[in-house]
């Protein structure tokens, strides 16, 4: 972590209940300067020391803000602590925001949201995302719209064929050593 700043703000919000608010990451935050950067690497922080209700609720506060943040960057960081820790009630919740909130779903974004699917420990069955995969990457002119998750949610966005047609190409690259 390095900076006193960063330790204070990640000691903090991990002190924060599953039942905390915005106005306690708030009393936390208050008076701070930290740059774009530093709030990934809370993010990345509380990540890696499992409190992914910390990383949700900072990027909820971040919001809150109303000013540029979070950026994608942010969102990935979420979506991966939720992916580490088994959150996929959590990822689609993130992922909804995003959707409402008019940020892009970029290709990472997805992976974590599947990898968080992976991991839960609920009883649903697989997600239809796989056969959405197949539709969407046989048939270019009718994008995938719609996403379901475990859980009993659903997710519709208009962006994921773009997504899973650039991962596609990507592997499709790389195997020819390009």
């Amino acid at each position: 972590m390095g900076s006193p700043i960063i330790t204070r703000v990640v000691k903090g919000l991990q002190q924060l209940s599953p039942t905390s608010n915005v106005d306690e990451v708030d009393a936390i935050l208050s008076g701070l300067k930290m740059s774009t950067r530093d709030y990934s690497t809370v993010l990345r922080e509380l990540r890696m020391q499992g409190k992914w209700q910390a990383a949700l609720l900072l990027g909820d506060w971040m919001h809150w803000q109303q000013g540029p943040l979070p950026t994608e960057e942010h969102y990935v960081a979420m979506l991966h602590a939720c992916a580490s820790n088994g959150q996929s009630e959590a990822a689609r919740d993130v992922l909804e925001k995003m959707d409402a909130r008019g940020v892009d779903v970029s290709a990472k974004c997805l992976a974590h949201a599947i990898v968080a699917h992976g991991r839960c420990s609920c009883q649903d069955p697989p997600p239809v995302l796989s056969s959405k995969v197949g539709f969407a990457l046989a048939s270019p002119s009718t994008p995938s719209t719609y996403i379901t998750s475990c859980c009993g949610g659903a997710i519709t966005y208009n962006t994921v064929y773009h997504h899973l047609s650039t991962m596609t190409t990507t592997k499709d690259e790389h195997a020819q050593g390009s």
